[in-house]
């Protein structure tokens, strides 16, 4: 099972979404798809990570204080996607939820540009910031 998994389910979800639930789990999938594309990558690269929920501020922190420019820009699309992930999995009570199709649409094609980016990203810089800010905070 990869993060990858969960993007194509959201795609699925989508094309076939009718119903809120349906559009909760699609914003929700897709920001689990990009969280464990990071953080399979840092643990497949040595980096040991917490395994408690805080591995999700974790995550985002070392792509924003990687120094890299293009991997604080991939931490705050992380970021913002989790911000509708929680409100999708735990705000039931909105009296109407935002996400409809389109909203879910732009959602999932969020993920999916997050993927593409992440993949293009130079692994060799980003992992060079990353040291480096592990050495100065002591991690």
């Amino acid at each position: 099972m990869e993060g990858r998994d969960f993007l194509e389910l959201a795609k699925r979800m989508h094309i076939s979404y009718y119903d809120e639930a349906s559009a909760r789990t699609i914003v929700s999938r897709s920001y689990y798809a990009s969280f464990h594309q990071v953080k399979d990558f840092l643990s497949n690269n040595k980096i040991n990570l917490l395994k408690s929920t805080d591995v999700h501020k974790e995550v985002y922190n070392y792509l924003l204080k990687s120094g890299f420019k293009d991997a604080i820009k991939l931490a705050n699309d992380l970021s913002d996607m989790r911000k509708h992930r929680n409100n999708a999995d735990y705000q039931l009570h909105f009296s109407k939820f935002i996400y409809n199709k389109d909203n879910c649409g732009l959602f999932y094609k969020k993920a999916e540009d997050f993927f593409k980016d992440f993949d293009n990203l130079n692994k060799v810089e980003l992992l060079k910031g990353i040291y480096e800010f592990r050495r100065k905070s002591n991690n």
